[in-house]
């Protein structure tokens, strides 16, 4: 049975016949054990006998699970038994245009903004943001908060229209705007910064240990969204000193002995690795310098290497060029088509000893960015045998595998040596 179907029939909506989602979106059965989960299911984790069936997610989950359901007053349980009181998750355009969010309400909405994105799932911009707008219009209690940047066009017609529906509306942006919160000074520092902001006309001075801008206007939302679903306002903000980035997002590896910072992000496209160099770069000390370690993946877009290389070398100060996931692509050769861009680059070799050299030759108030596979615990390589020649399958194509290699995990263990 498609997920179409089922929607179809109790009026929540239909899915787009010929979209990429929509051809993996199918529900094949329905159980409540675990055990007899299949590719597909739909598992409805229910209160047994001796068991409760919250306790067999994470194996249902495992063994393919399409969706899991859960009885109603959980969130009460989840707040008995584990001191739960608020829940956090994204609502992506794809999942509110597909009806997945069908019978979820929400106490408070944030809305960050809108760039060109998944266009290749919806026809034009302006069927995005009303996929987006769904989340408002249909997801968003009446009575419940929206918590949105009015520095964003869009942010400012969802404001509007929740205005219109009496819907409480926590607006954040830059200063001089007259929204609720606002960052007034951000003073950026080698492992965070420093945030001056108004909230609803108070002023507070906190210690962000983030990095970038946009993290400051992140935090501007969460800060909304704690406040507006309860939480104290003085409580929300000294939450703030304990924020850590997401893994793989910017995150914060390590610092060294001589206060040199180095920091893990997924950026691994032009434009990614551009907004990320352009973000880190205040961070830097004043006699610091900005190193960015990078590489691109095998069996991808070819023609992004030189580009890549080229924004490396006009952004940072030291590029060291390695290897990413390479797939099945000889690394040197993924190389050289990155130095072709940056002529002033290092061929830094395999990533580990890449991120020994670059460790190596950092000093105090430098910054380093190991771009291209954030929070992935694997590089993908060639399957050789054991004369190290490439084994291929019954078609004659070449065979990959993941070895264990997590960014975040060599760093620090370079950084304690």
């Amino acid at each position: 049975m498609k997920s179409s179907d089922l929607w179809a029939k109790h009026g929540g909506g239909t899915l787009r016949p010929d979209s990429a989602e929509t051809r993996d979106l199918f529900v094949f059965g329905v159980t409540e054990d675990s055990r007899d989960v299949r590719y597909g299911y739909l598992f409805c984790a229910l209160p047994g006998t001796t068991e409760h069936g919250l306790a067999f997610c994470s194996q249902a989950a495992s063994k393919g699970a399409q969706a899991i359901a859960v009885p109603e007053g959980m969130l009460g349980e989840l707040e008995r038994a584990h001191g739960v009181t608020h829940l956090a998750m994204e609502a992506s355009s794809h999942a509110l245009d597909q009806q997945r969010l069908a019978g979820v309400t929400f106490d408070a909405a944030g809305f960050t903004n809108l760039t060109q994105d998944h266009l290749d799932y919806h026809p034009s911009m302006e069927d995005y943001f009303q996929a987006k707008m769904r989340l408002f219009s249909e997801r968003l209690k009446t009575d419940g908060v929206a918590v949105i940047n009015t520095r964003d066009p869009s942010g400012i017609r969802i404001a509007s229209a929740m205005r219109s529906r009496n819907t409480r509306v926590i607006s954040y942006g830059e200063a001089g705007s007259g929204a609720d919160l606002v960052v007034l000074k951000r003073i950026p520092h080698v492992q965070g910064q420093t945030l001056k902001l108004s909230v609803f006309g108070t002023s507070y001075e906190v210690e962000a240990p983030v990095a970038g801008a946009f993290q400051a206007e992140n935090i501007l939302c969460a800060l909304g969204l704690a406040v507006g679903t309860g939480v104290p306002v003085e409580r929300a903000i000294s939450g703030i000193a304990r924020l850590s980035s997401v893994p793989g997002r910017l995150e914060l590896a390590a610092v060294l002995a001589n206060g040199a910072a180095v920091y893990v992000d997924y950026a691994h496209t032009p434009n990614a690795l551009g907004n990320v160099l352009r973000s880190v770069r205040p961070h830097v000390g004043a006699q610091g310098k900005l190193h960015v370690i990078f590489g691109c993946g095998g069996d991808r877009d070819p023609g992004k290497r030189p580009i890549m290389g080229r924004i490396a070398e006009e952004l940072s100060d030291c590029v060291w060029v390695t290897d990413d996931n390479p797939r099945t692509e000889d690394p040197d050769t993924i190389r050289r088509q990155v130095l072709s861009g940056a002529t002033l680059a290092t061929n830094a070799g395999a990533r580990r000893e890449a991120l020994q050299l670059a460790l190596s030759a950092m000093r105090s108030g430098d910054v380093l960015v190991v771009a291209g596979k954030g929070h992935e615990d694997y590089q993908i390589v060639l399957e050789r045998d054991s004369a190290g020649l490439p084994l291929h399958d019954s078609r004659g194509r070449p065979v990959t595998k993941k070895i264990p290699f997590s960014d975040a995990k060599i760093i620090r263990e370079i950084a304690s040596m």
